[in-house]
């Protein structure tokens, strides 16, 4: 196992490496550590869109566990919508 001695930021990544080996491995950063508040709408946004069309095909086809999967991501999204709007709030 090698031992990481540096890390450097090249282009928002962060870039491990070490002294034998040279780069070990790249992992993306986030400047933020938390989601935006339009981030976290729109990923709501997006989860109830699909929530939905798998709650309307779940009843369609007679599948309650798809149904059921849909009602939840549904309502997963509606959550992060609210937590979205409350960011918002926070970022100003």
């Amino acid at each position: 196992m090698a031992t990481i001695c540096s890390g450097r930021s090249q282009g928002g990544k962060l870039v491990w490496e070490n002294a034998r080996s040279g780069v070990l491995g790249v992992e993306q950063i986030r400047i933020k550590s938390m989601n935006s508040g339009n981030e976290d709408k729109a990923e709501g946004t997006a989860k109830k869109a699909m929530g939905t069309v798998k709650e309307k095909v779940g009843e369609a086809i007679g599948n309650p566990d798809m149904r059921d999967k849909g009602t939840a991501e549904k309502v997963e999204g509606k959550v992060q919508d609210k937590v979205g709007d409350v960011k918002k709030v926070f970022e100003k």
